[in-house]
């Protein structure tokens, strides 16, 4: 996992595919919704994310039926020390991706998160993620 930080202009965030779940596993053929959360912390706020750019493998954010992106501010998940992924008490951003199948392979690996903050300044997280076929 990629902890919060800053390369050059690019702030790494930390990712949760899943929160509360682990291993991150998706049935590739479930056309469901995956969600992702971007980290909070103390020196990072994701209300300051614009989530219109966000991209999560070549994914979109889902867009319910008033036309809004579908995300919200909650805390789901922490810095993955004991207990793990146990909320930590910042806020974090979970937004849900539309799946697509083609997207995946059958395989364990990661998926990236990117997008842009407010101000454009870019972002970027990955999480282990494995995906199974339907059976």
């Amino acid at each position: 996992m990629v902890k919060y930080g800053t390369i050059g202009t690019l702030v790494t965030v930390a990712i949760d595919i899943k929160p509360g779940s682990y291993p991150n596993c998706l049935n590739i053929n479930s056309h469901a919704v995956i969600p992702v959360a971007v980290l909070g912390r103390a020196d990072f706020d994701v209300t300051q994310i614009d989530i219109s750019t966000l991209d999560f493998a070549g994914l979109e954010v889902r867009v319910q039926g008033n036309d809004a992106l579908q995300c919200s501010v909650e805390d789901v998940s922490g810095d993955f020390t004991y207990p793990e992924g146990a909320p930590d008490g910042y806020l974090d951003l979970v937004c849900q991706f539309v799946e697509d199948s083609t997207t995946w392979i059958s395989e364990d690996g990661y998926a990236t998160l990117t997008g842009n903050l407010v101000d454009s300044t870019p972002i970027s997280g990955t999480d282990e993620i494995c995906i199974v076929p339907k059976h």
